[in-house]
């Protein structure tokens, strides 16, 4: 689990990720990224959100392991990512058949082509 000041909360500022945000994918996952910059001088770490659907999943057991699993993956790697950025991760359907392996492999992928590590 992230620490509260490396989370995103409310919906406000989620809007905000989506409209401003540039967006990377591949087959596991989107993200959505915002540079900061100067807006919050405040906060120095970078910040998450996760998204996991109704449509992946109807059962909230199974949205919950895809949400720890790839905040997990998240956390491991996020030594290297650059400060003052806002990700919100939104999972694909495919995510449940995905070992962790794979989940950390697409995570990688996904900050490595935006830029962040």
């Amino acid at each position: 689990m992230l620490p509260k000041n490396q989370r995103l909360k409310g919906k406000k500022l989620f809007n905000e990720i989506y409209k401003k945000g540039r967006v990377y994918s591949n087959n596991l996952l989107v993200i959505y990224l915002f540079n900061r910059g100067n807006r919050y001088p405040d906060l120095h770490e970078s910040r998450a959100g996760f998204v996991v659907s109704k449509k992946i999943s109807k059962k909230a057991v199974i949205r919950n392991k895809i949400r720890r699993r790839t905040s997990e993956c998240y956390r491991i790697l996020t030594s290297g990512i650059c400060n003052n950025t806002d990700i919100i991760w939104c999972v694909r359907k495919a995510i449940i058949n995905a070992t962790m392996s794979d989940i950390k492999s697409a995570v990688f992928d996904l900050l490595t082509k935006a830029g962040q590590l």
